[in-house]
Parts: C-alpha cells; sequence; structure tokens
C-alpha cells in the first residue's frame, strides 16, 4: 500500500544501520533511481538547500528529542536535472521510554507550483496596493493631548476647514465617529491611540460627521507616533473617503437582491427566505405557505399594446398584490409574469383563503391603458411547508405544480397543491417545460441566433461592424412561436440537461464556422455561453478540445461566456476548466459581471479576458449618475486587473457615447444589433457566403 501512494514515503529507525527506507516515488520525486544513491538522513540534508539545511536539522532535533513533536516544514530539495524545487516534508515519530524516538516515519510532497502561484499571488497584491497607495487621501495628525497639529490640503477639503482652523483644536471639536450605516458613536481612534491602549496601527470603518454637520463614510488608519525613546507623542490618521463606494455596495446588494422593475425581492432572494421557511417548518414545527401567481393575459398586453404598458401592468399588479399582505409576508417577482407569495407561520387553510382574497382583488381590478381598460387574470397556486418538505426544489415544484394545474383548470382561479392530488403528481413543477425542450430538441425547433459585439474603442463612428457576436438560443413552440430563454432554460438547468443543449449548440456552431471559412477569417471573436452544470460536467472539457479540433478551428477565435454565479459555485473546477481552455488559445468572459455581491471579491481568481457589464447599470447611465458611476468603477477595476469590458443592454446612441467617454471596450445591445437567426445575421452583414451543406443543416431552425 505504502509503496503505491502517490506521495513520497521514508522510514528512519534510530541506532540500526541499513533500516532507512525510501518508497518508488520518493525517488520518482527526486529524479533518481533506486540504485543511484544512498539513501536516508544524511542523502536528505545533502540535497537540501544551504539556506534551509539549519532549519531541518532544528527541526528534525526537535522531533527526535522531544516526544509529541510533529515535523511539517517546507524546505527546498535538489531534483536532478530541474535544480532546487520547493517539498512539503512531514514526519511522526514512535518514542521509547526515555522520550527518544526509536523510529520516525515520513513523506514528501512537491509543492513548487503552489509556491509559485503564491508568490505570483503575492506580486498581484503589491501591484494592487501600490496603485492604492498611490490615491491622494485626507492626512492629519495630533500631538498626544489630541491636538490638531497638521492637516493637508485633502484632509481640509474633507473636514470643511482651513489648515489654520484646524490646527490647536481638538479632534473631538472636529469630527465625531458613528457605527456604519448606525446613529450609534463610537469611541475616536484617534484618541484610544493617544491613550496608550493602542500600541499598533489601528484601521476601522465608520461614518464620520464634521462639525460643519457633513457625513462620510471613511476608512481609517491610525498610527502611533513613537519617539526612539519610546514616548508617545502623537498620532497620524489616513481617511480614504469611500462614502460613494459604500453607496455602491449597498446599490449592488440591492440590486443583487431585488427586481428592477417592481423593486420586488427577487427569485434568489425568494429562494433564500423559502429556505428560512422550511428549516423553521423542520426543527421548530412552525409551518408557513407559498402562493404562486401568474398573470394570465400579461402577454396579450405585451403584444398589442409592447413593452411599456406590460412593464406598467406588472407594477401596478405588485402594488394590488402588496395591499393585501401582512407585515410578516414576502412578495417576489421570479421573472416574467410570475410572481410568488410566502406566508410565514400561515397554515395552508389562511393562505388558501388569503389566495382567494387576492384574486377577488385582482378581478374587481382593471388595468388602464391609453384610455382603453383590461381585465386581468390570474393563475394560483398554494402550497404548504411543513415537516414533511424536503428541500426547496421538493416546495417550489408543488406550489408550481399546484399553479399550473390552475390554468389547466380555466384560469382565474386558485388550486391547492396536496399530497395524492392525481392532477397535481401530473403536471409536477417544471417537467412541463422539460418535455417541451426535449421534444423541440429532437424536432430541430431550437433556434440558433447572433447578436453583434462591437469595438466602440477602435469603431469611432460606431457604425456596426458583425465581426464580433455572441450566440444565443430561442425555441419555437408548436405553433412556431419563439419561446424566450428564460421560460424553459430553468427547467433545462433544474433537470440537468444544460451540458447536453451546450454540447448540441458547439457543435452546430463550429460546424457552421468550419463551413464557412470566409466568415471564421473576417469575424474577432465569436462568443458562446457556457452553464455552470457544464463547468463541472465530465467529459465536457474532452469534447470541446474534441470539436475545435474536428472542425479545424482556430481557440483564438472562441470565447466563451460563464456567469459569475456559476463560477463561484464551482471556483476551483471553474478556474482550472477556463484555464485549461485559455492554454489552447480560447478566450473567456465573465457574463452579468457586477450582478452579484462577491464579484469583485473572486475577480483576481478567476483568469478570464473579459467583464461584460450586467445590462441593470448600463441601461439607465444616461439618466442615473449612480449606474454611470458604477459602470465607470467595474470598467475601472477590469482594465486595472488587465481585462476588457463588454456593456451590455447598449440601446440607443447617448448610452454609447457615454460608454465611449468611459473608456468601456465593446458595446452589444440593440443600438448594436438585434439578435437574428443565425443565417440571416451572416446574410445582412459582411459575410455573405453560406456554404450549401450549412443552409440544409440549419434550414429548420434559421
Amino acid at each position: 500500500m505504502i509503496q503505491g501512494a502517490q506521495e513520497g514515503i521514508w522510514e528512519w529507525q534510530a541506532g540500526i544501520e541499513g533500516s532507512e527506507w525510501w518508497s518508488q516515488p520518493m525517488y520518482e520525486l527526486l529524479g533518481l533511481q533506486v540504485d543511484e544513491c544512498d539513501i536516508g538522513l544524511s542523502q536528505l540534508q545533502r540535497l537540501i538547500h544551504p539556506d534551509d539545511r539549519e532549519i531541518f536539522a532544528n527541526a528534525w532535533a526537535k522531533l527526535i528529542s522531544e516526544k509529541g513533536m510533529q515535523l511539517l516544514l517546507e524546505v527546498r530539495i535538489a531534483v536532478k536535472k530541474q535544480g532546487y524545487r520547493w517539498f512539503l516534508i512531514r514526519g511522526t515519530a514512535d518514542y521509547d521510554y526515555t522520550g527518544n524516538a526509536k523510529k520516525v516515519v515520513g513523506s514528501i510532497s512537491d509543492i513548487h507550483l503552489q509556491k509559485q502561484t503564491q508568490v505570483q499571488l503575492a506580486e498581484e497584491k503589491d501591484k494592487v496596493v501600490a496603485t492604492l497607495r498611490s490615491i491622494v487621501d485626507a492626512v492629519l495628525t495630533t500631538n498626544e493631548r489630541g491636538e490638531v497639529q497638521y492637516i493637508n490640503q485633502a484632509a481640509a477639503r474633507f473636514l470643511n476647514c482651513t489648515e489654520e482652523e484646524a490646527k490647536g483644536k481638538h479632534i473631538e471639536n472636529i469630527i465625531d465617529l458613528y457605527e456604519e450605516e448606525s446613529d450609534k458613536k463610537i469611541d475616536n481612534p484617534i484618541l484610544s491611540c493617544l491613550s496608550g491602549s493602542q500600541k499598533k496601527n489601528q484601521k476601522l470603518n465608520a461614518d464620520i460627521v464634521t462639525k460643519s454637520g457633513a457625513k462620510y463614510t471613511v476608512q481609517l488608519m491610525v498610527t502611533p507616533l513613537i519617539s526612539q525613546a519610546g514616548r508617545l507623542y502623537g498620532a497620524v490618521t489616513v481617511m480614504n473617503d469611500v462614502t460613494n463606494l459604500r453607496l455602491l455596495a449597498r446599490r449592488l446588494r440591492y440590486q443583487a437582491s431585488h427586481d428592477s422593475l417592481t423593486s420586488l425581492i427577487n427569485r434568489s432572494e425568494f429562494e433564500r427566505n423559502v429556505r428560512k421557511a422550511i428549516l423553521n417548518a423542520k426543527t421548530k414545527q412552525k409551518s408557513s405557505s407559498l402562493i404562486y401567481l401568474d398573470l394570465d393575459r400579461f402577454k396579450m398586453v405585451n403584444d398589442l399594446y409592447g413593452h411599456a404598458a406590460g412593464d406598467e401592468l406588472l407594477i401596478q399588479f405588485s402594488n394590488l398584490v402588496k395591499s393585501k399582505l401582512r407585515g410578516t409576508d414576502i412578495l417576489a417577482r421570479l421573472g416574467g409574469d410570475e410572481f410568488a407569495l410566502l406566508l410565514t407561520q400561515c397554515s395552508i387553510s389562511e393562505a388558501e383563503e388569503k389566495a382567494h382574497e387576492i384574486l377577488q382583488s385582482i378581478q374587481e381590478y382593471k388595468f388602464i391603458w391609453e384610455q382603453k381598460s383590461f381585465n386581468v387574470e390570474a393563475s394560483i397556486g398554494v402550497a404548504e411547508i411543513n415537516q414533511k418538505c424536503f428541500d426547496l426544489s421538493y416546495v417550489l415544484s408543488a406550489v408550481d405544480s399546484a399553479c399550473y394545474l390552475a390554468k389547466e383548470s380555466g384560469r382565474n382561479c386558485v388550486r391547492v397543491f396536496r399530497e395524492g392530488d392525481e392532477d397535481i403528481n401530473r403536471r409536477r413543477g417544471q417537467e412541463r417545460w422539460l418535455q417541451r425542450f426535449d421534444k423541440a430538441l429532437n424536432e430541430g425547433r431550437l433556434v440558433v441566433t447572433a447578436q453583434s459585439i462591437i469595438n466602440i474603442k477602435a469603431n469611432k463612428n460606431a457604425k456596426v461592424d458583425k465581426n464580433g457576436f455572441e450566440i444565443l438560443i430561442r425555441m419555437q413552440d408548436d405553433s412556431g412561436r419563439l419561446v424566450p430563454p428564460n421560460a424553459f432554460l430553468p427547467a433545462v438547468e433544474r433537470y440537468n440537461r444544460a451540458p447536453k443543449l451546450d454540447r448540441w449548440i458547439l457543435d452546430k456552431v463550429l460546424f457552421l464556422l468550419s463551413e464557412n471559412r470566409n466568415i471564421l477569417s473576417q469575424i474577432d471573436k465569436c462568443s458562446i455561453n457556457l452553464s455552470g452544470q457544464s463547468l463541472v460536467s465530465e467529459g465536457f472539457l474532452p469534447f470541446i478540445v474534441a470539436k475545435l479540433k474536428e472542425y479545424a478551428i482556430e481557440p483564438n477565435k472562441i470565447c466563451f461566456e460563464i456567469t459569475e454565479t456559476a463560477a463561484i459555485a464551482n471556483l476551483d473546477q471553474a478556474t482550472s476548466f477556463v484555464q485549461s481552455l485559455k492554454d489552447l488559445g480560447c478566450y473567456f468572459a465573465l457574463d452579468d459581471f457586477g450582478s452579484g455581491l462577491s464579484s469583485f471579491a473572486y475577480l483576481k481568481t478567476l483568469p478570464v479576458d473579459f467583464l461584460k457589464i450586467d445590462g441593470m447599470f448600463v441601461k439607465d447611465i444616461h439618466n442615473d449618475n449612480v449606474s454611470r458611476a458604477m459602470v465607470k468603477a467595474i470598467n475601472e477595476m477590469g482594465h486595472v486587473l488587465g481585462k476588457q469590458t463588454i456593456a451590455e443592454y447598449v440601446e440607443n446612441e447617448e448610452i454609447l457615447n457615454i460608454l465611449k467617454d468611459i473608456g468601456v471596450d465593446f458595446a452589444q445591445g440593440f443600438h448594436a444589433g438585434r439578435p437574428e437567426p443565425i443565417l440571416e445575421f451572416f446574410k445582412s452583414s459582411q459575410f455573405k457566403v453560406i456554404a450549401p451543406k450549412t443552409r440544409k443543416l440549419f434550414a429548420a431552425n434559421g
């Protein structure tokens, strides 16, 4: 068993000549043959780097003489034909009755790559730190009594006073400090430092209120000034104004958890609350109930009067439902015309009564648009969250089944999920969408579309050139109408069909490019979306590599798009997946960047080339200063880290010009070009030739 281990194993016995032993992997790790050299402690010491030998000798001496010690040491060891490499040496000893080691068993592991990575990360960190230190911050100094001695110009502007006005005043007469987003006053860290209770640098975040009444959020660092004789004679304070960053962070937190149209919480935040309700039901025996509401006539309003009317209907509908809720009830918009309601500590009978009350209000309500009124209808499903609920998927599937059954029962009614109900069980959850997707895939009703991505730095006149584009997918229903991806992709992902869909798209698109070499030679990059499931799907990476080789596609023509949510959920696997394809020459983009709280935290870890700035920020930059500031911050951070940026939802010339001024690299949206079926896209662009073989393949799906 030991001989087959992946680590190098060694053994030493005290006072027994020839008893030392190395495993075969030990020789291999050191680049040696079994009969090439003597083995043992002395040979290992000779191989250790001269600068590390004393460290090893001291650790070894403690191990064999002090009972209970463990050997755990990182040293450099000479490897034949490779030079010195970093290894981790471990050792555990058995001791005799005198407390001396009689036998030591240990291992060595090659950690050279990890060490190199640590060095690279440290270098990157040093670059970021150097950049931050170059920013001019507010600086002030005080004497040992807390009286201001000096403030720089940045501090003078920050505190709204001159250096002369501040000099000699006690620090408490200049600023007050409070906990962030709180009215609770905190002790001044400068005074804590001067009192001697804080001997080292002190860092904290706080809200600062100047005597002029101005309020900021700052990062403070207070450093004691100590003479060579050890006497504390003052302190220096550096204040960095992070007010805008905090506002952006709060905006990010809000945007990450709320629907931008209705201001209701979104699906992810709602599901987080449902999970809490499930836990309470299991651990505290406190049942809750779930209600799904699906607007039945929303599509008609949208089709007849456009998205503006549809948006207004959704807003009014959400306000109508909110007016019927208790203070503890939670309403969310899940997407499109679907809403959900969590009634905490509410029985199923009470929830059914509430659902009928809401339905009656909906039936009495009339939506008016352009002097025309419409009756609004809704299908409502109700399910209980109790101790029998397995998990989130079970609960959502139950209430979704009830809602769908309400639709099948003629719409504009309420249905309650009850175990054993044959109709409910037959329509559980998103199985219907899964069936539709599978059927569409088998019948060739998936539609490959493309949308332009334009280079707005190189393309000064903002003319649409289609030498960069993103592949998008649509589905035709049985009547030939296009179904948007947000209708069927959740079911595809929930039932693990996403890798199958990704394989289908990749194969079709690479085949298209291979059959049209004139297109391949002219495009910049073809962007293809990959799901989080594909990133961790066994065999998916080799599939991509094989398809690139089969169709002889240059990897640098392909850019894969992944969402930050998918990447962060499987960070290690995602990073390895991305790096493997980047090593081939492919590019990667992080999609919907900025929509999650952890965006910046993981940005340095993921080796992506592009950041696609989430459209919820871009679409309002022409009339919202906060959105503009957020786009600018994301763009600048991306550029600092060596990544290019792509703005989504570029819908007009004004937005495009602002993005140019900010310095964003690429733009995508209706102003640059609407998504078109793939063949129409190329026929309407500079690429005119579509090979007959490709035309036949794509004839059924555009």
